[in-house]
């Protein structure tokens, strides 16, 4: 098994934009994360967005980590 170190950054302290990060999230007292990125919409507005490009609302964003590296092939 090989194991890797994350280092969780606040979620006011962006990544750099269309980076794909790990997120981190607390929906109604439900810890998970997801992988997605930091962008602007339509609008012109930057938010944090799922892989699959669906808005996540900034209240339930805790923080972010650069992807971590899977095992080598």
């Amino acid at each position: 098994m090989n194991t890797s170190q994350i280092t969780w950054h606040s979620p006011t302290n962006y990544p750099d934009a269309d980076t794909a990060v790990l997120i981190g999230l607390d929906v109604d007292g439900i810890r998970t994360s997801c992988e997605g990125y930091f962008g602007t919409n339509p609008d012109g507005r930057e938010s944090w967005y799922a892989s699959n490009d669906c808005a996540l609302e900034h209240r339930h964003v805790t923080g972010w980590c650069e992807l971590p590296e899977g095992p080598a092939a």
